[in-house]
Parts: C-alpha cells; structure tokens; sequence
C-alpha cells in the first residue's frame, strides 16, 4: 500500500526543469567529498553514504549507513526536520549504484539532480527519465556518465 500512495505523491509531482544548475567540476568532485566526510568508511570499508550538496560543492548534510537506502532517508529526514532544502541549489551524492528506490525518494524530496559513484538500474533510469530528473552514474574526478537530464549541467 505504501508503494501505490508513494507513486501517487510522484504522479503529482512537477520537477522544476531550470534546476538545480551545477557544474560537471562539482560533480567530479563530488565522490572525494563523501569520502572526505565519512568517518565510519574509514574504520570500516563498508559503510555506504549520501549527501546533500550545493552548487559551489559544499555538503550540507551527509549521513552514513551499511544501506543505501537508509543513507538516503538519514540525509532527507535530517534535511526537513532542520529545514535546510533549497532544490533550487541543491543535489543528492550518494555512494553506491542508484536504484529504482532512490531516484524515488530523491524526486519525493523534490531534488531535480541524483548522481553516484555506481551504476542506476534500467528501472532508476526510466523513472528518472519519466520525471526528467537528471540522474547521474559511474562518477569520477575526471568523468561520468548522464542518462538522462542533462540540461541541468552546466
């Protein structure tokens, strides 16, 4: 049931297709700024991350999980509670490959951009593409990869 009333949220919902505008440096950037916040990947090796990051690649929160998904929750719950979202300048990093579930949670969020350092799955990349979020895999500090939305990368 939660799924059906979740899609239904996404059926109504209108990305603003001007933003969040950042450029590619930032992106490359943005996996050595996960990695330079996580203090658990660093005893671990094993701890998955998400963050919420602006357009000049400051981190605004980052929170840390052995899931991705719960990563992302932490990031989003703790990004409302303090209300600090401003999706007009702001874009979702997370560690991992990107699914079905996280392009979902990003776009509830209101987040126009979504990138990781993995792949997405062909189901992330089609409801991106559904909701013209612009999702972004395999980043690395000298390349990645856009499946869709590129207009919001400048």
């Amino acid at each position: 049931m939660l799924f059906r009333e979740n899609l239904f949220v996404l059926l109504l919902l209108q990305l603003d297709l001007s933003f969040p505008l950042i450029k590619e440096e930032i992106i490359m950037k943005a996996p050595k700024l996960l990695i330079n916040k996580q203090s658990e990947f660093a005893k671990t090796g094993g701890i998955h991350a998400s963050a919420l990051i602006d357009e000049n690649g400051k981190v605004i929160t980052i929170r840390e999980d052995v899931g991705r998904h719960n990563a992302l929750d932490k990031v989003i719950g703790h990004s409302l509670k303090n209300s600090i979202f401003d999706t007009k300048n702001q874009f979702i990093a997370c560690s991992g490959r990107l699914s079905f579930e996280l392009v979902q949670k990003t776009l509830m969020a209101n987040i126009g951009l979504l990138m990781g350092v993995g792949a997405p799955t062909s189901l992330a990349i089609d409801l991106a593409k559904r909701f013209d979020m612009t999702l972004i895999g395999f980043v690395k500090s000298d390349s990645f990869n856009i499946y869709c939305g590129e207009n919001r990368i400048l």
